[in-house]
């Protein structure tokens, strides 16, 4: 798998100590090929954002040595058994104690 970050532009970061949208160049086996009975959807949200590229919906920094490190969603939604929950309701809900959680441990 190929990696690429880019920016909000569609540019392409090049070197160390960057910043930017997760993209992948080339797909892999395991590659998800649509989204059940909306393909449309599927295109506008993983291709259609940089062209050429698959968008991962992450962001991440790539760091001195060349290395990835996912910084997290950037729109901010988690997808969980198809329903996209907000990570600022799962806050919302982890500070007024009602998720089964301590507000320290957080929610793996």
């Amino acid at each position: 798998m190929t990696s690429a970050l880019v920016n909000l532009q569609g540019n392409e970061l090049h070197g160390p100590n960057v910043s930017g949208h997760l993209c992948v160049r080339r797909p892999w086996p395991g590659m998800s090929r649509t989204i059940y009975g909306d393909h449309k959807k599927f295109l506008d949200v993983y291709y259609r954002p940089y062209p050429g590229l698959y968008f991962s919906g992450d962001g991440a920094r790539r760091d001195d040595v060349g290395d990835y490190q996912i910084t997290g969603r950037v729109d901010d939604v988690i997808n969980v058994k198809g329903h996209r929950i907000g990570t600022a309701e799962i806050e919302s809900c982890m500070v007024r104690g009602g998720c089964g959680v301590d507000r320290n441990e957080g929610v793996v």
